[in-house]
């Protein structure tokens, strides 16, 4: 039998360990949070350099080709005094059917973004940002961005929305990225939930039979099959948005595919 004063011992262990345990979630919860405000203030200062009003219309891009018109739902930007705040600024991203409306940012690193926020201090949201094999002055046949999936909704938080709405209402996927040098419109085309272990799906091959079994890969691994995406051939231009797809830890992966459906040389940083 344990003796008494064992037993105060055992009970006195698990009241430490359990108030270290406490303590340590209480200023990470309290972390979080002041993260987030800090998040929301960068966003509120950012946004007003994205001037084009939501939602965007997505019938008026359906038939109209690379290259369109300039009454295209266009996303103007101003470059110059986002790229004084962050030099890794490489583009602004904006979906308007789930509230995502933010610049992105780009480095060698892949792993810095992840828990450094848009003016580079440590956060545990991270700031959504494009691969670093990526080239977002000429982009090839998938850009890929990255953001985490934050109960708050904030940077990729929101994307699990689209599994729903693109059922109901397939035409809203629409998607503006403007770049200095570049706006564009593209429109989903697949979305589904696969695994960090799927390589294709972030990949970035040039020659065509790569492109073929991305193409093939995006319109058979579609969740969503209200999504018309018989037209999509490998000699488009792809937009692949990933974020973590359950709790933390989790080795799922959230894709949305976008295909390039019209876009608008510019010559200035102002916009």
């Amino acid at each position: 039998m344990v003796k008494p004063p064992i037993r105060k011992f055992i009970f006195y262990g698990v009241m430490s360990s359990s108030l270290v345990l406490l303590g340590h979630f209480s200023y990470a919860l309290a972390s979080w949070h002041s993260d987030a405000e800090e998040t929301n203030q960068i966003l509120e200062e950012v946004q007003q350099y994205a001037k084009a009003p939501m939602p965007v219309s997505a019938q008026s891009v359906n038939i109209v080709p690379v290259g369109g018109s300039n009454t295209q739902p266009f996303l103007p930007v101003d470059f110059d005094k986002l790229l004084k705040q962050n030099e890794d600024v490489v583009g602004w991203l904006r979906i308007g059917s789930v509230g995502i409306d933010i610049p992105i940012v780009q480095t060698t690193d892949n792993e810095f973004y992840l828990d450094h926020d848009f003016d580079k201090k440590p956060s545990s949201l991270g700031w959504v940002f494009a691969s670093a094999s990526s080239n977002m002055r000429n982009f090839s046949t998938n850009t890929v961005l990255y953001g985490h999936n934050l109960s708050n909704k904030r940077m990729f938080g929101s994307l699990k929305e689209l599994l729903t709405i693109l059922k109901e209402e397939p035409d809203s996927g629409i998607i503006q990225l403007t770049t200095p040098s570049q706006q564009m419109v593209f429109k989903i085309v697949s979305i589904y939930v696969t695994d960090e272990d799927d390589m294709l799906y972030v990949g970035n091959g040039t020659q065509l039979p790569w492109r073929e079994s991305f193409v093939k890969h995006i319109r058979e691994k579609n969740e969503v099959k209200a999504i018309d995406n018989h037209l999509i051939t490998p000699l488009d231009q792809y937009l692949t948005l990933s974020t973590c797809y359950g709790p933390a830890g989790t080795t799922k992966r959230l894709a949305v595919h976008a295909q390039l459906v019209a876009m608008k040389e510019t010559s200035a940083t102002v916009v």
